[in-house]
Parts: C-alpha cells; sequence; structure tokens
C-alpha cells in the first residue's frame, strides 16, 4: 500500500509540473489583441474587403488568420492564399498594431448581421500560439440606383458594320446575370456575339458594386446616312428577384 501511495504522489506531481509548465490559454491570447472587433456595415448581397486590427504585447512571428464563415457566406485571402497576414509581414514587434484582410461575400438573404469566428496563429519564440476571436459584420439594406451607363456615345462608320463597347458602373450590391440589348432606329442592324438575342458583360455574369465591365455588340449602319441616332438599351439581371433598367446612349454614325 505504501508503495502504491508512493506511486500516485509521484504521478500527481508529474502532472501538476507539466500544468505549471504549459502556457494558459488566456496567457497565450493576451499576447495578441484584435483591435478590431466590428466592421462597417455591409448590404446584403455584398462583397467586400474587411480589415481587423490587430496588437501584440510581446515579439511574435509567423502570424496568421483564417475564418470559419457560417453558412452562406463566403471568404477569400489576398493572393489566393489559404489564410490571410499581415499587411507589412508575418511579424508584428511589442506594442505595435498592423492589419489584416478578408474578402467577404455576403448573400442577399442575410439580415441583422454577420458574425465570423476567426482563429489566429502566430510564434512566440519557438513556441506556437492559437487564439479565436469573433468578428462581427453589420448589415443594413441597400438603397439606390441599380448600376449607372458609364458610356454615353459610340462612333461608327457608315460603310462598315463595326463591333462597339458599352460600358457599365454597378451600385447595387450584385447584379447577377447580366444581359443587354439594344434597340436601334430603322435601318441600323444590331448583332449580339454568338448571333444571340442579348449580350452580356465581358469579364462574368455579376455586375459587382462599385466596379465596371462592358458589353460588346456589332453596328451596320450601312442603311442609314451619316447622322446622331439614339440607341434604346435595355439591362435585365437578378438582385436577386429579376430586375430591369434602361438607358440610351447616343450613335453617331460618320
Amino acid at each position: 500500500m505504501t508503495r502504491r501511495l508512493g506511486a500516485l504522489f509521484a504521478l500527481l506531481a508529474t502532472l501538476a509540473a507539466l500544468v505549471a509548465a504549459a502556457p494558459p490559454a488566456a496567457a497565450a491570447a493576451a499576447e495578441v489583441e484584435a483591435i478590431t472587433t466590428t466592421t462597417p456595415a455591409m448590404n446584403p448581397g455584398q462583397t467586400a474587403w474587411v480589415s481587423v486590427i490587430w496588437k501584440a504585447d510581446k515579439n511574435i512571428t509567423s502570424f496568421r488568420v483564417t475564418a470559419a464563415p457560417p453558412a452562406g457566406v463566403t471568404v477569400s485571402y489576398p493572393s489566393d492564399r489559404a489564410y490571410t497576414s499581415l499587411y507589412g509581414s508575418s511579424s508584428l514587434a511589442k506594442n505595435t498594431q498592423d492589419f489584416t484582410a478578408i474578402k467577404v461575400s455576403v448573400p442577399y438573404s442575410a439580415s441583422g448581421s454577420v458574425t465570423l469566428p476567426l482563429t489566429v496563429t502566430w510564434k512566440n519564440g519557438s513556441s506556437n500560439r492559437t487564439a479565436t476571436t469573433n468578428l462581427t459584420i453589420p448589415l443594413v439594406a441597400y438603397a439606390g440606383p441599380d448600376l449607372s451607363l458609364v458610356t454615353t456615345s459610340l462612333r461608327v462608320p457608315q460603310a462598315t458594320p463595326t463591333w462597339v463597347q458599352v460600358r457599365f458602373r454597378g451600385a447595387a450590391p450584385s447584379l447577377n446575370d447580366f444581359r443587354v440589348t439594344a434597340t436601334a432606329p430603322e435601318g441600323i442592324a444590331i448583332v449580339y456575339p454568338g448571333d444571340g438575342t442579348s449580350s452580356g458583360l465581358n469579364g462574368a455574369s455579376t455586375l459587382q458594386g462599385g466596379t465596371e465591365d462592358y458589353t460588346s455588340f456589332r453596328v451596320d449602319a450601312t442603311g442609314v446616312p451619316p447622322g446622331t441616332y439614339t440607341l434604346q438599351l435595355t439591362e435585365t439581371f437578378n438582385r436577386p428577384n429579376a430586375a430591369t433598367s434602361t438607358g440610351t446612349v447616343d450613335l453617331v454614325v460618320q
């Protein structure tokens, strides 16, 4: 019995020493602190970069952050990496600050706010550290125009059918399945890529808010004399419900 008690006390002493040697989770987390806990508001349907400012109370290296987005929300990181790091480098000196950037896409169905869990890893000397925190993204419904027409006039030769580009700028968070049709005065023919019934965007099928893209179609003005004509444009898209926008462009036939 005496030998068994002695072995038990030795085991307990060893466990106590191991616990004392391991840094508490709170102590590890205290080495790095997220200054940003709430971002500026986003709109449902919007894709935008958000930034988080961090500070450290020790010199740390190999700083990385990953996010675990809730259902429907997607994230990506700079340079198509599987994580984001600090703007200046992957190191943060004691009592200094730097920020990380994460690209967030919020679905149109979201409301209220989005809670984005973040996992932070770094090294203190040769020791690996991990901490978790939450980033709150408030959501505010978008109110305003869907898009603006950047191109206001086009010039084409009267003698030769010519491809033209009409540029748009998105204003609403995202306009999906974006298509354009042009209606011309009698004598002017419009031909779409692939002999289709409409034209899509050059870069993608979605026009994101704050970005520009263009659509192309061919104008055959051989049937009209030189002069200035008006093209009626109709844009169709989903945001997320089907919607339509219209505009006009001056067509100068030379």
